[in-house]
């Protein structure tokens, strides 16, 4: 078997169980375990007061990272950017993005930002969801945390003059 012949069949570096993660035991037949997709939660690049506030009626980009921390996976991994507009839990609108073409063990792929344009005031809700695709089944879904964007129709601006104490 391939977990107990002293070779790293799979090629990552791993020579059989229990060194190699995709082993789960000495009789295994083949050394490739599953991936442990991660979806890391969203984070908003542009624009933002702190992070958070965006302006209503504006644009917002959002980025995120897929890592694998599992085991290498050579099939394909399809993920989505999903925003939920009134926090109620129902997705409102969900963004396809290209399809990634497996992934190493041990490795991170940033996303393309994602533009989303008229943002209407109120409080919304970004996430990913990351699925690992063999064939026409999906054999693992990992949905982020939630990045919770408040959007302000006219944030205060304070200005604040120099004085001096005496």
């Amino acid at each position: 078997p391939a977990c107990g012949n002293g070779t790293d069949d799979d090629g990552d570096g791993l020579t059989d169980y229990p060194a190699d993660l995709g082993c789960i035991g000495s009789s295994d037949g083949d050394e490739i375990g599953a991936p442990n997709l991660v979806a890391e939660t969203p984070t908003l690049v542009s624009p933002g007061i702190n992070q958070l506030v965006a302006l209503a009626n504006d644009d917002a980009t959002i980025s995120a990272v897929i890592r694998n921390d599992g085991d290498t996976y050579n099939g394909t991994v399809d993920y989505q950017f999903q925003l939920d507009l009134d926090r109620n839990g129902t997705i409102d609108q969900s963004f396809a993005g290209d399809i990634i073409g497996g992934m190493t063990g041990g490795t991170q792929v940033t996303l393309p930002n994602r533009l989303f344009s008229n943002i209407t005031d109120g409080s919304h809700r970004f996430r990913l969801v990351v699925t690992a695709v063999t064939g026409e089944s999906s054999t693992s879904d990992n949905n982020s945390g939630w990045l919770n964007v408040i959007v302000d129709p006219a944030p205060t601006v304070v200005n604040i003059s120099a004085c001096t104490l005496g």
